[in-house]
């Protein structure tokens, strides 16, 4: 969309997720995700940037110690085997 508005809410998600991971509190995007469309329709309008929000988690998590290599690697099998599961697994 040329609004922008998935490519915005794929930020606020990632942020607000990053937060949680700062906090030390449990991360889910799926939910970040249905609370910013509560507040803006169509936040994270693709699939592609939905994964993009799990990607970047997983990278700085594991970067910083808060997320193991087993968990990223569990993530990028469910990807690899079906991606739409992303969506019910992580």
């Amino acid at each position: 969309c040329s609004a922008g508005v998935g490519r915005s809410g794929t930020f606020m998600a990632l942020e607000m997720c990053l937060q949680d991971l700062a906090n030390g509190s449990p991360i889910n995007v799926y939910q970040a995700v249905v609370s910013l469309r509560r507040c803006r329709a169509l936040a994270v309008q693709t699939f592609e940037q939905y994964l993009s929000i799990h990607r970047a988690i997983l990278r700085l998590g594991e970067k910083h110690g808060a997320i193991r290599e087993a968990d990223v690697a569990r993530f990028y099998r469910i990807c690899d085997q079906k991606p739409e599961n992303v969506w019910r697994q992580c």
